[in-house]
């Protein structure tokens, strides 16, 4: 089975010599991939990250609580208007997809 692209035959020197060239470079350039993650490695363990101050991780986990709880409301709200259109002339599916909304926000509270 024939490669999607043979590679072309090298004619002369010169062509060989750039072929090297590309190797040698091609080469070089994973080394220094393979050292730059070493580093990265080394200075994970050497320099962790600074403890961040008490009052800086509540605002954080305020701030993710904000998010979860009053995107779970607006969510909520959108699917409401996309279901009272959906459902505009079935009004018993639309009260059970309105439980359903009322359960999600009140879960995810």
């Amino acid at each position: 089975m024939p490669f999607a692209q043979d590679p072309e035959p090298v004619k002369e020197e010169d062509d060989v010599e750039k072929l090297d060239k590309g190797i040698q470079l091609t080469e070089r350039m994973v080394k220094k991939a393979k050292l730059d993650a070493e580093l990265m490695e080394i200075e994970r363990i050497t320099k962790p990250p600074k403890e961040k101050p008490l009052r800086e991780i509540l605002e954080d986990d305020l701030t993710r609580l904000l998010d979860r709880d009053m995107g779970a409301a607006e969510i909520g709200e959108r699917m409401r208007a996309t279901l009272a259109e959906k459902y505009k002339n079935d009004p018993e599916a639309l009260k059970r997809a309105n439980l359903t909304i009322d359960r999600f926000v009140r879960d995810h509270l």
